[in-house]
């Protein structure tokens, strides 16, 4: 627990500079879940734009096992159970990455009409995008047209 605790106030700290997404809330609970961040979309560039949610709900595993199926079904049920009118978008960072029926669970939620739009991001992926100078609004846009376009 402690480590994903420090992986989301990393990305939240990685979020300071970012013009397109804000940080809202940092481990904001309902009654029923808790939600790691949640990222006021700022929609300063066309991508962010046409996404049309106002906000991105970000899950972070801290783990040293792969990211499964089953944690991919989870956190979609938590972003389809915030209100749609504000919540179509999610982004799971996981420090192992993530088993190949995770990624095969993206396609299939990706692909329903009425589900939101799930972007997956691993470790090796945020290190090139930091290392590199790229805003967390690039990793995102990056990781949600790949799920999409798989």
């Amino acid at each position: 627990a402690e480590r994903g605790k420090a992986l989301e106030s990393f990305i939240a700290k990685y979020c300071r500079n970012d013009e397109n997404l804000k940080v809202e809330h940092c481990n904001y609970r309902t009654e029923s879940e808790e939600l790691d961040l949640v990222l006021s979309n700022q929609a300063r560039n066309e991508f962010f734009k046409q996404l049309q949610s106002s906000r991105v709900i970000v899950e972070c595993k801290c783990r040293k096992e792969k990211t499964s199926a089953a944690d991919v079904r989870d956190f979609c049920s938590k972003v389809r159970n915030r209100p749609r009118v504000l919540h179509k978008v999610g982004v799971m960072v996981s420090t192992a990455g993530f088993t190949e029926d995770a990624q095969t669970e993206i396609l299939r939620s990706n692909s329903r009409e009425n589900d939101p739009l799930i972007g997956l991001v691993t470790a090796d992926q945020m290190a090139r995008a930091i290392m590199d100078g790229i805003p967390f609004c690039q990793v995102v846009e990056q990781s949600l047209s790949s799920s999409a376009l798989r």
